[in-house]
């Protein structure tokens, strides 16, 4: 059986919110307890530090205008994905504030991308881009897939997840 790399890709938020309770809390624990290799790349709240704020800046500019290949944040994932080749991506929390060039990329290196979507929430992107089958962005499989973690690593399923309590 081919070893199964995961990579999680996640911007944090200013003040700590569900998405970063979800990876930290659940997402990263369950992979450390499956039998497959894992990776996190974490981008900061964007202008929380004054050593990126020249590229934050630029992120924000490109985001706006539409310029997805010359987002900082695609350089970053491009350089991680080289390097650590995984077998699958996890998006979480990545829309708008990281390029929605990322989940084209992933399957062009050769990986499986899967979208980690929270809620429904007016006010979360990533929920808004959700239309009940798949994600607003291009190139990647197309799909939203539920995970499920068993002895044998990660397993990857067509659907919708299961709201596991109070969303948010």
């Amino acid at each position: 059986m081919d070893e199964k790399r995961v990579l999680a890709i996640h911007r944090k938020y200013r003040h700590k919110g569900g998405e970063d309770f979800f990876i930290a809390d659940f997402l990263l624990p369950a992979l450390g307890l499956s039998k497959c290799r894992y990776d996190a790349l974490k981008f900061g709240p964007l202008f929380s530090n004054f050593v990126y704020f020249f590229q934050d800046v630029l992120e924000v500019i490109c985001m706006g205008l539409g310029l997805e290949f010359f987002r900082p944040s695609l350089k970053a994932i491009r350089r991680r994905i080289e390097a650590y080749k995984p077998t699958h991506v996890i998006f979480n929390n990545f829309i708008p504030t990281l390029s929605l060039n990322a989940p084209a990329l992933a399957k062009a290196h050769g990986a499986k991308t899967i979208y980690w979507i929270h809620n429904s929430r007016l006010y979360c992107a990533n929920g808004l881009s959700f239309n009940g089958k798949k994600l607003a962005p291009q190139g990647g499989d197309g799909e939203v897939k539920t995970l499920t973690f068993n002895p044998e690593g990660l397993v990857s399923t067509p659907g919708r997840p299961k709201p596991a309590g109070p969303q948010g």
